[in-house]
């Protein structure tokens, strides 16, 4: 009985991570193999909440494509290229109008509306190539 009891004083306490299952020391705020938050202080420290909304991120877009993913970018982006296309139509002059108008808008728009459609575009490109690849390439 008393081997058992000097047995545990030896080791140190450990948490599993909830993502890897892998040991880690009870005070590790993060785990060290994959990088998931293991304490509360990822929720409440400014940093460590950077850290762990990227495991987040990382998580979500590893592994095989989901389409879930792809849905939300386009449901965040695709209205960002509708109104600014929108909006640039609308702030152009006709022909016949001597003025110009706002030209620095104009340039922000297209700018906002060229960012949109080219995440647009990565992020379905992305989706059909990791889909097709092959098991061995993901």
């Amino acid at each position: 009985m008393e081997d058992s009891i000097e047995a545990s004083e030896a080791q140190p306490e450990q948490i599993l991570c909830p993502s890897c299952l892998k040991a880690n020391a009870a005070a590790a705020d993060f785990c060290s193999e994959c990088g998931a938050p293991l304490s509360a202080l990822s929720v409440i420290g400014p940093w460590e909440r950077i850290q762990a909304a990227g495991f987040a991120y990382r998580e979500a877009v590893s592994g095989p494509p989901k389409p879930i993913i792809l849905l939300g970018v386009w449901l965040l982006f695709f209205p960002g290229v509708l109104a600014s296309a929108f909006w640039i139509g609308h702030l152009l002059p006709p022909p016949t109008d001597d003025r110009w108008g706002p030209l620095g808008t104009v340039a922000l728009l297209v700018g906002s509306c060229a960012i949109c459609a080219g995440i647009l575009i990565r992020a379905t490109t992305n989706y059909f190539k990791k889909r097709t690849a092959p098991e061995t390439e993901r």
